[in-house]
């Protein structure tokens, strides 16, 4: 009976130990921790689940050289985006399809580090990116998110902004991009440094909310890559006036659930340690 208590007791520190650590405080930061490609304005560092939040105007320490980062002013300050920065009325005679382009000068890029995350123990979590107006500037607010950082490609004109998955081959080398490398945005995937996985979200340019979210679920590996890009702008049509609109970004991270069976069969283990213990007591 005593062997039976001992086995218990070391399965159950076996679960116990496999629990994640609670991680360090999450922070954003003005700065780019790659040394190439897009300049990155805002860096998100998650450490543990939780939000972590940036908006215009907000201080921030600076983090890395002045011409790694986008920081309009040098001032430290957490940027502006421009009304019509997510969505280029486009030319189809040229291959820019309406509305599946922004400008990456007048948007805001950012990236978020999980790889604290996964050093904390956590491996499957939900990200969720969300884009609001900020005192009531009027942006409708457009977000896309890659997989991957953007450390290899050219701080180009254009971006695909990921809402109409149709012109993917045009970033790809495919039809009047061909080959690749020749537009004016961004080459390839690949060379972009990305993962090739993208979700988008717009808000509605004739019903805005303010509101923009992106949500999703990640395994986090081993190796440090486990890194997401996110791109903020502002979707007005063209026919809108204005330009800087305010905005707030939040990311949010949630570990996902345990698999029921697995849970099962931990509390079983449970209970048999509970039973355990109580026949070795009589």
């Amino acid at each position: 009976m005593f062997m039976r208590t001992r086995s218990c007791v070391i399965v159950l520190t076996a679960l116990v130990l496999s629990v994640p650590s609670i991680g360090a405080a999450n922070t954003v930061y003005i700065g780019d921790p790659t040394t190439g490609g897009v300049r990155y304005h805002l860096t998100y560092d998650m450490d543990s689940p939780g939000t972590a939040s940036a908006q215009t105007g907000q201080a921030l320490t600076v983090q890395g050289t002045t011409s790694a980062h986008t920081d309009s002013g040098g001032n430290g300050l957490v940027d502006t985006i421009a009304s019509k920065s997510f969505h280029d009325l486009g030319n189809l005679a040229t291959g820019i399809y309406p509305g599946t382009y922004g400008w990456a000068h007048t948007s805001r890029w950012s990236v978020i580090d999980l790889n604290g995350l996964y050093d904390a123990g956590h491996t499957n979590v939900q990200l969720t990116v969300t884009l609001q107006d900020s005192n009531g500037t009027g942006l409708i607010p457009g977000v896309t998110v890659w997989q991957g950082k953007e450390d290899l490609g050219n701080y180009s004109s254009r971006y695909v902004n990921g809402i109409d998955s149709t012109n993917w081959d045009q970033w790809n080398g495919g039809g009047l991009c061909a080959p690749a490398g020749t537009c004016s945005y961004y080459p390839t995937l690949a060379q972009a440094g990305l993962g090739g996985n993208v979700w988008a979200a717009a808000d509605s340019q004739t019903s805005p909310t303010g509101t923009a979210t992106v949500s999703l679920n990640t395994i986090l590996t081993a190796g440090n890559n486990n890194y997401f890009t996110f791109v903020m702008g502002g979707n007005a049509p063209l026919s809108s006036t204005g330009a800087a609109r305010n905005f707030q970004a939040t990311v949010s991270v949630a570990p996902v659930p345990v698999p029921a069976a697995i849970y099962l069969f931990g509390s079983g283990l449970i209970g048999l340690a509970g039973l355990a213990r109580r026949k070795f007591s009589a």
